[in-house]
């Protein structure tokens, strides 16, 4: 049986409670905050006040995840989430993602360890932190052997920049 909420807030005190992802030091919510229309690439346009807001908000609603890559607005997403949380990085979990390069207005896979090691350094900077939370392989190259691509993200663990 369903339940009807009239309202995002309702729903989330109706689905009060975390979920424990294991290596992260707390909680998180069940929710999490989707930033691909923050890129705005694709929306119309980046609207970054607005943007700044919905982050505040869906903290104030207990939402702690929130969820980027650097494609989205070709790095535009990660760097409004970065400037909107300054002050306020301890509050979330922060998950962006790897292996999708873009050049010239294209899209490429590539999940080589020197573009991984090159594109973690680029989201550290833009989201303003010194570790990302949860990195995940956006779209596997099929190209690199997954073993290569799972020992540079090894070593991104080992370094603490993951």
């Amino acid at each position: 049986m369903g339940v009807f909420c009239n309202t995002l807030q309702e729903y989330l005190i109706m689905t009060a409670e975390t979920l424990t992802i294991p290596g992260l030091a707390k909680p998180a919510s069940r929710i999490a905050l989707g930033t691909w229309a923050i890129g705005g690439s694709m929306w119309g346009g980046p609207d970054d006040a607005n943007a700044a807001r919905t982050i505040d908000k869906a903290l104030d609603l207990g939402i702690n995840v929130i969820d980027t890559a650097p494609v989205y607005g070709f790095g535009h997403s990660e760097d409004v989430i970065g400037r909107a949380l300054e002050g306020k990085r301890d509050k979330v979990i922060l998950a962006t993602k790897v292996a999708l390069h873009w050049q010239d207005g294209k899209v490429f896979r590539d999940s080589r360890p020197a573009r991984i090691a090159q594109e973690i350094e680029d989201s550290l900077r833009r989201l303003r932190t010194d570790h990302i939370d949860l990195y995940q392989v956006h779209w596997p190259d099929p190209k690199t052997p997954m073993e290569e691509t799972a020992r540079a993200l090894e070593k991104l663990v080992k370094d603490g920049k993951v």
